[in-house]
């Protein structure tokens, strides 16, 4: 249904859950079991044999419960643990009881609850031959036993009080031999042999006279054996002598061709020191040159750049407005003597010589006759200028009309130059 409506309040729930209701569910499962008989090579068909498929799978449902319950019957009976599987009901897990636990701050079990003895994979309380306690309750003389009959043998028969009585009578059995033991054991028996070994060959004169009939026999075949192996010997002697002066003469081949290479390397050497020094002589001649043509250069960029500030102070004087666009600018890169004697030339604001030096440029340059008051506005600029600092709000009278009309000098009038030069020169 539509989240928060009821059933009936909602207009349209849909039409999916149908299919899982009723008898559906039911089919489906039928249709899946068909398939998987189907690929286990059972003809079988839900549509065609619903009966057969309905007979098939509630015998292949029981037949699977009973293999169920066989194997749980064999787990319950090989291991237990049968009281566990009949559970109260779920009402009651979470009911009280009358068992009566205390527990500790700790949460430690103080009364009510004991542990469970520890089982082991073994088995336990299982005696054999008789016997009425287990192996390794009995301890003596660094030796485990019985006791119940004290006896130290793992597979023996008990007696019983008898066992104890005769074990009081009789020693100790020795201990089982280690590996240790038996060699030490076969030690003395080695030495003993060898020594009766040795008194038999003293005691025995004509066996060794035999022998040394036998060996006469056999020093001819010796002597023939001794000859081959000279033969061989010598032979080998011949062959390392060979290989020993073919060896040699590889060697001084190549300490020939060694001492060659050496020659040659020692001639090209000598020939490149030789080269070096004669360019060192040429290049200490042309560096002189090349040092008076950097002095030339560098004299003609300082006078250039000198040039270049009195057009700059020039342009100043003359206005913005009157210099031509982009005139005092080259496209050319600056070369290396031109950038020395820019670094020479420039004045820095932070200098305190600066002003001085700069007014020994000027008068140098003849510059100072123009640094007149009717002329500062232009020698500031028009961004350093002040914004309408020579302009008055008021209207123009009469009177200043008329002498605007008579100071005025034309671009166009032959005399403009020479008024402008009268004025200035009245204006100091």
């Amino acid at each position: 249904g539509v989240p928060g409506k009821e059933k009936e309040a909602a207009k349209f729930a849909g039409e999916n859950f149908v299919r899982y209701t009723g008898e559906v569910v039911q089919a489906n499962e039928a249709q899946v079991f068909a398939w998987q008989a189907r690929c286990k090579g059972i003809d079988v068909h839900a549509l065609a044999e619903p009966t057969k498929l309905e007979a098939m799978r509630k015998e292949f449902e029981e037949q699977k419960m009973k293999s169920k319950d066989e194997h749980k019957e064999k787990l319950i009976e090989k291991y237990g643990g049968e009281e566990y599987l009949n559970a109260p009901p779920k009402e009651l897990l979470l009911a009280q009881t009358e068992h009566y636990v205390e527990y500790s701050r700790k949460g430690t079990v103080i009364k009510g609850e004991e542990r469970p003895a520890v089982r082991s994979r073994y088995e336990e309380d299982k005696y054999i031959n008789n016997h009425t306690s287990v192996w390794g309750s009995y301890w003596h003389a660094g030796q485990w036993g019985y006791g119940c009959c004290h006896s130290f043998l793992r597979n023996s028969y008990c007696i019983g009080k008898a066992g104890i009585e005769t074990e009081k009578e009789l020693p100790l059995l020795p201990k089982p031999l280690t590996v240790n033991d038996h060699a030490t054991d076969q030690k003395p028996q080695t030495s003993e042999v060898g020594k009766e070994a040795v008194k038999k060959e003293e005691e025995s004169p004509e066996n060794s006279s035999s022998s040394e009939s036998g060996s006469e026999s056999d020093s001819n075949s010796d002597e023939e054996v001794d000859s081959e192996r000279e033969r061989e010997l010598a032979l080998e002697r011949e062959r390392e002598l060979e290989k020993r002066k073919r060896d040699e003469k590889r060697r001084e081949k190549k300490r020939e061709k060694r001492k060659r290479q050496k020659e040659r390397h020692a001639k090209r050497d000598k020939k490149k020191i030789n080269k070096h020094e004669k360019g060192a002589s040429s290049s200490g001649t042309s560096s002189s040159a090349d040092d008076e043509d950097k002095k030339r250069e560098l004299e003609k960029a300082v006078k250039k750049a000198n040039k270049e500030w009195t057009e700059a102070e020039k342009a100043i004087a003359e206005g913005d407005r009157k210099r031509k666009y982009h005139s005092n600018y080259d496209i050319t890169a600056p070369t290396e003597a031109e950038m020395e004697a820019y670094r020479l030339t420039t004045i820095h604001s932070a200098d305190p010589m600066a002003a001085y030096i700069t007014e020994k440029r000027r008068k140098q340059s003849k510059l100072h006759s123009k640094r007149t008051v009717h002329n500062l506005p232009l020698l500031q600029g028009d961004r350093k200028r002040k914004y309408h600092s020579n302009y008055d709000i008021t209207a123009p009278t009469e009177a200043e009309m008329e002498a605007y009309r008579l100071t005025t000098i034309h671009s166009a009038d032959p005399m403009a130059a020479y008024i402008t030069e009268k004025r200035r020169k009245q204006s100091k």
